[in-house]
């Protein structure tokens, strides 16, 4: 290779590792817009999978917004408690920036998990949230295929 080859090398090698900065710049930052934080291989994640968690979110969102839940009187059919380290629940967990919220004692606590419209969705209380100062309830749809 000649000089000019690998300054040529030099600059194509530098544009590559510039983009694949922006690009984990921006999964890093997506993960986090989607509760996912911690030491995690951004590269892992596969642009399906990120759709794939962007489309829950979504469809969680519309939940938490009122769409779908249950009205007042109206009978719960489907309920279920998972155990602690259910995989699904821990999956839940996750999606809390801080899972304990600790104030004065109080901090977040797992309720139970219902089938709302054809979506599970876990429901958690914080009983005293150190930001509202009042009983806070969250509601985190579990994956679109998940059953109980």
């Amino acid at each position: 290779m000649t000089n000019k080859d690998d300054n040529e090398a030099v600059k194509i090698q530098g544009r590559l590792t510039v983009t694949q900065d922006i690009w984990d710049y921006e999964r890093t930052q997506i993960l986090r817009t989607l509760g996912i934080v911690g030491d995690i291989n951004v590269r892992a994640w596969t642009t399906e999978a990120l759709v794939e968690e962007i489309k829950n979110c979504i469809d969680g969102q519309k939940l938490l917004t009122g769409d779908g839940i249950q009205k007042p009187g109206q009978r719960i059919d489907n309920i279920v408690e998972l155990a602690p380290n259910h995989p699904e629940l821990r999956r839940a967990w996750k999606t809390f920036p801080d899972p304990v919220a600790d104030n004065h004692g109080f901090s977040w606590g797992y309720v139970a998990t219902e089938l709302i419209g054809e979506q599970w969705v876990h429901i958690f209380v914080h009983e005293l949230h150190p930001i509202e100062y009042r009983t806070v309830f969250a509601r985190v749809p579990a994956r679109p295929d998940w059953v109980p």
